[in-house]
């Protein structure tokens, strides 16, 4: 490093310069480039890559040895494409290096699409921006010759080279894994030049440590009454024996209230030891059930050790100017997980397992040599449900990670995770799962048939400790204002993530003290929120769904199973949402067949029946990656096989309609909210300000246009903030009716 004003300090007599910090110093390219490489090297050693890892790190930048892009860091206002040049670089050689030539490209700007032989160099493609740089006679970085050395392709040799969509699949997704390693090295060296005191936040407790704070917390498990703790404590200790076993997919069957996540945990850490892997990533399928879990995370490891990851987490959440050291390293470690434990959603992992973005894309290879667990596995959404499983399957078979599968019920992924590797199937943790199914019932299902808004409120309105979970927010809204007495409650996701928050402690210590307490809920509160009511209604939708809701009734098995009842109804007053429909169909077949809600043979029934409502492909290769299907909706494995990884990324929205996010004034906001009107904000503002948001589809949003203010960038509304306040209520959240006045913010 030098700096350029003075010539203080003159360690590298190279003229070449990659970045240059404000204060005048620069960074040498290529030190920047060695460095990179190195870096790049050591993550996809965790793939045996790492020959390639150092080839792209060397490559990436290549391009800044042209004059003009020199001209331009030394300040003269010019434009300069150096990703394309490396792009173009890597594939002149005999053999040609499409892997390298896609990461170089996109280090910058995402991975781009593959194009055709008829992409022109106009198109952003890789086959225009390639040949943008062939017929660009004033490229020449011949100079690079002199500083660095690029060392030769070299395909790892454990990546498929049979022809076939499988195969190509593969290649698509180590290009995805490569590309990762190349970009976390630049950042990271990057900002090793600009701003190397950030290196201190960066140094984490190990897997070992962590192990022995898990083991000191569950010493209280051992003294614990009742034949209900006795079968967690078993099923705990049942998995911590089979974290011994070799990597792998496994699968961990318990029913609800047997303790999964501790248990799933358990055994995340033991594997790692014995195979020396190097983090546990934790998916949830809510943000309503990803602060408890953190939380039951946090209380074991200490905040530093756990990485919430999410849409609404704010990773400093006080107001401080000065934020904490710890804030400080969990927005670091968001970046790239570079921390033992991540809890994130389904959403946030699966669409940046297909993103194409270089920053959602960073922190992919962190996902080798690491044990994943997919929490509540069965609520993956069925149109993806083909691409979701083909990338856990990659993850297991190439990049040395175990995947566990864990729900409650039994899903149907067993014969899709060995279509995608039918020479290591999913293994069951537990001994015996339907044995344990029968030890861990805890309630009675009846069906009570057709009830309008009123009958129900009725039944409802007759207990004192009832929770009552339906299909759609309008539903609950509408239940809500019929419940009498108090103690009511009202839960969904109008709600702002800070008001659930406080309304689920509410419900909880009234359950704790006794008190009457009546919830009417949408799904939200079904998988994984520890309550425990006597008596549970939910209205007909997946099976699924109806025993998570029953994990909420008698949970801690106090009460007789025959005296807590899970009543199931149909609304007479509202009709059936169309993507409950399949579900709801699923179920009805199954329970018919059996005449049992929580039979084991009605669990495995629903699924299979569920299956062929939805899948007209079954198992036909050839099909399952060049067509879209039930499975696939979008295309996802189509696009990825052809390298279009943009459209990939497109295509692959776990959350297909779009909603705004509307923020609610509080007492504790209205200084963010004054910034974000002009825009002043960072990502941690937004991350603070969205445990005060609720997110609204567009035609909902039309109906409160009045009633907000606008933030716009140029004509498109990117967020809004509620001035009526009226429209927000303590009860029930936000309200969906127009009112008068209007505003925005160009």
């Amino acid at each position: 490093m030098v700096n350029i004003t003075t010539g203080i300090g003159v360690d590298n007599t190279s003229e070449f310069f990659a970045h240059r910090a404000d204060d005048g110093r620069v960074h040498y390219l290529a030190d920047h480039l060695k460095e990179t490489a190195k870096l790049a090297a050591e993550f996809a050693r965790t793939f045996s890559a790492e020959r390639m890892g150092c080839r792209v790190g060397l490559l990436h930048d290549i391009g800044k040895y042209q004059r003009v892009f020199q001209e331009r860091i030394r300040g003269k206002n010019v434009r300069c494409d150096h990703s394309s040049v490396g792009a173009w670089l890597s594939c002149q050689e005999k053999k040609k290096d499409i892997f390298s030539s896609f990461c170089v490209a996109g280090h910058h700007t995402g991975i781009p699409d593959m194009g055709t032989n008829a992409s022109t160099e106009t198109m952003p493609d890789l086959m225009g921006r390639i040949k943008k740089v062939a017929r660009d006679q004033r490229v020449n970085i011949d100079v690079y010759l002199d500083e660095i050395s690029i060392p030769a392709i070299e395909i790892p040799e454990w990546l498929p080279k049979l022809p076939g969509p499988k195969t190509r699949f593969s290649h698509a997704f180590f290009i995805r894994m490569l590309f990762s390693c190349l970009v976390d090295a630049d950042y990271l060296d990057t900002e090793a030049f600009m701003s190397p005191e950030k290196e201190r936040f960066r140094e984490h407790t190990s897997i070992e440590e962590l192990f022995e704070m898990f083991r000191q917390y569950i010493g209280r498990w051992d003294n614990l009454a009742g034949e209900l703790n006795r079968i967690r404590s078993n099923i705990l200790y049942r998995c911590l024996e089979q974290g011994t076993n070799q990597r792998g997919c496994y699968s961990l069957t318990v029913p609800t209230g047997g303790g999964k996540t501790t248990a799933s945990m358990g055994f995340a850490l033991r594997h790692a030891i014995v195979h020396g892997l190097e983090r546990i990533i934790y998916v949830i399928p809510y943000t309503s059930i990803i602060e408890q879990c953190s939380d039951v995370f946090r209380d074991i490891f200490g905040e530093e050790s756990v990485l919430e990851h999410h849409s609404n987490f704010s990773f400093d959440p006080s107001e401080a100017e000065i934020p904490s050291e710890n804030a400080i390293k969990m927005r670091l470690a968001s970046e790239n997980w570079d921390i033992p434990i991540v809890v994130t959603t389904t959403v946030q992992f699966f669409e940046s397992l297909f993103s194409s973005k270089s920053s959602r894309c960073r922190k992919l290879h962190r996902l080798a040599r690491s044990v994943i667990i997919f929490d509540e596995a069965q609520l993956i959404p069925l149109e993806h449900l083909y691409p979701c499983v083909a990338g856990i399957v990659e993850l297991v078979k190439y990049y040395g990670s175990t995947a566990v599968i864990c729900t409650a019920t039994q899903p149907f992924l067993d014969r899709i995770i060995h279509f995608f590797d039918s020479e290591n199937p999913i293994r069951e943790l537990m001994e015996n799962p339907v044995e344990l199914y029968e030890k861990l019932k805890r309630v009675t299902y009846k069906h009570i048939g057709s009830q309008s808004d009123e009958e129900l409120a009725g039944q409802l309105n007759q207990q004192s400790k009832v929770l009552c979970v339906v299909n759609t927010r309008k539903q609950a809204q509408v239940l809500y204002d019929l419940l009498e007495g108090e103690g009511c409650f009202h839960l969904s996701t109008y709600m702002t993530p800070n008001h659930r928050r406080r309304v689920l402690e509410q419900i909880r210590q009234r359950l704790k003290d006794g008190l009457s307490c009546r919830v009417v809920s949408t799904s939200l509160i079904e998988a994984g929120v520890d309550v425990d009511f006597p008596y549970v209604f939910r209205q007909e939708t997946g099976l699924d769904s109806i025993l998570q809701a029953g994990g909420r009734c008698n949970r801690e098995g106090k009460n007789d199973k025959y005296k807590s009842i899970v009543r199931v109804f149909r609304s007479s007053d509202h009709p059936v949402p169309q993507y409950v429909k399949r579900r709801q169909s699923a179920m009805n077949y199954a329970v018919r067949k059996y005449g049992s809600f929580d039979n084991f043979d009605t669990i495995k029934t629903y699924f299979e029946q569920l299956r062929y409502y939805v899948d007209e492909i079954g198992f036909n290769e050839s099909r399952v990656y060049t067509e879209k299907h039930s499975f696939d909706e979008k295309g996802v494995l189509m696009n990825h096989v052809n390298l279009n990884f943009r459209k990939c990324c497109d295509s692959f929205r776990m959350i297909e309609e779009q909603t705004i996010t509307i923020y609610i004034p509080n007492e504790d906001n209205i200084e963010l909210l004054n910034r974000l009107r002009y825009k002043d904000v960072s990502r941690e503002d937004l991350g603070r300000l969205g445990m005060d948001s609720v997110a609204v589809y567009k035609k909902h949003y039309q109906l409160l246009e009045r009633c907000v203010e606008e933030v716009r960038e140029g004509t498109d509304v990117i967020a809004a903030i509620l001035w009526d306040t009226s429209q927000y209520t303590e009860e029930k959240g936000l309200n969906i009716e127009p009112k008068m006045g209007t505003g925005f913010i160009a």
